[in-house]
């Protein structure tokens, strides 16, 4: 994220490559998994699996970090 930030913050080289995301506006094409569920469902992406932090916490566990 830091690098898309830096160095495509409009999001233009993600849409060129990635069609399915050309669709969305600003710096959210790095993030479409951020979009409230009607925006998502409007792009046709499905909801997350597994929502960040939780899979965070997992892996934390996993390596015995926590």
């Amino acid at each position: 994220m830091a690098q898309a930030r830096r160095y495509d913050p409009d999001g233009t080289h993600v849409r060129r490559w990635v069609p399915d995301l050309s669709g969305l506006t600003g710096p959210t094409v790095h993030e479409p998994w951020k979009l409230p569920g009607p925006q998502r469902a409007a792009h046709d992406f499905p909801d997350p699996i597994v929502a960040l932090p939780e899979g965070l916490d997992r892996l934390r566990r996993a390596l015995g970090l926590d």
